[in-house]
């Protein structure tokens, strides 16, 4: 019986050093398909940011303050890209100005703001100035907005029309381009 119980463990013994050998064959010969990524979208952020609360703050003094539903920061771009804007502009952290936009970006090292079909609220002197416009541009080194394209002003006594103004926010000029209009009526 040892002579037979010696055959039947050579057997197992080449039987399993074949089937091992047959799987080491399968799988060092086998060539999975390469299925090729798909390219990236060009535009894809290198940061996305959800619900962001965004605060600039100059020498200890609040100078903006602004809320938007999301944020994008491309490594080759100066600039966060912003959606669902609402902020506030100060100047001697009094609120000066209230804005919103569905869309606008900021330079990160000037941080100048681009807000784009911007709808503001002027605040002075317990009084309040509408504005809409296609791009407002804030420039905080100088407190100054830029407005371009479709200026609409409303006051409680006035309508202004025009095509671009400019608003210094630390003196309450504003001037507007040579083709401005103005609509004065007691009852608007």
């Amino acid at each position: 019986m040892s002579n037979a119980s010696a055959v039947l463990d050579r057997i197992v013994f080449y039987g399993f050093f074949i089937f091992l050998s047959l799987i080491v064959i399968l799988v060092f010969s086998y060539e999975p398909e390469y299925i090729a990524p798909e390219p990236l979208d060009e535009n894809y952020p290198d940061f996305m940011f959800k619900d962001v609360k965004i605060s600039h703050i100059d020498n200890g003094e609040l100078i903006l303050e602004m809320d938007a539903k999301e944020a994008r920061i491309y490594k080759d771009h100066d600039s966060l890209e912003l959606t669902q804007i609402l902020g506030v502009a100060f100047v001697k952290e009094v609120p000066t100005l209230l804005f919103s936009a569905p869309e606008g970006n900021m330079a990160l090292t000037s941080a100048k703001l681009n807000l784009n079909q911007s709808e503001s609220v002027f605040l002075y002197d317990d009084q309040s100035m509408g504005l809409k416009t296609n791009t407002l541009l804030w420039n905080p080194i100088n407190y100054l907005f830029h407005g371009k394209g479709n200026v609409e002003i409303y006051h409680k006594d006035f309508k202004l029309n025009a095509e671009r103004f400019r608003f210094d926010i630390r003196t309450y000029t504003m001037t507007l381009d040579k083709k401005a209009i103005a609509y004065i009526s007691s009852e608007m």
